[in-house]
């Protein structure tokens, strides 16, 4: 490791001086150099895009503001237009889910960097197999005279 550093996250609301810890570390499968990550102290879901030189940090927000999240989980899927696209779904202590799309020019970097790096499609032919058949042995009952 060459270089290491702290990430300074400045309250938006102009409140605590001190950076909140950060937990909950989660990466968004198939989508490489994007992780997420939950502020302790405010329960406040936050994005994290890294990049060599960079990273950007977004923090998701919901309205009202009393609607506290319980859940996250960010996925990599394919729209309806074949595009790969990755979305947040926020369960929030009301019980509503909150749909947040990713922005591809902020979100895309280590994807259009390598294309091996995208993620491989799943092969479109599953071939099914049948389980083997057992045959039955036959039982032979033999009579005996008293």
């Amino acid at each position: 490791v060459l270089q290491l550093f702290s990430i300074n996250i400045k309250s938006s609301n102009g409140g605590s001086k001190t950076s909140p810890a950060l937990c909950q570390w989660s990466e968004v499968m198939n989508h490489p150099g994007l992780v997420c990550c939950v502020q302790q102290t405010t329960g406040v879901p936050l994005v994290v895009m890294v990049k060599p030189d960079t990273f950007l940090i977004q923090e998701i927000k919901t309205l009202p503001a009393k609607a506290k999240i319980q859940d996250m989980v960010a996925i990599r899927h394919t729209a309806c237009n074949e595009q790969q696209r990755t979305t947040m779904i926020l369960l929030c202590e009301d019980g509503s889910l909150r749909i947040y799309m990713a922005n591809v020019e902020n979100t895309s970097y280590w994807l259009r960097l390598q294309p091996s790096l995208q993620p491989l499609q799943p092969s479109s032919v599953i071939s099914i197999m049948k389980p083997v058949r057992k045959r039955k042995t036959a039982t032979v009952t033999t009579r005996t005279s008293s």
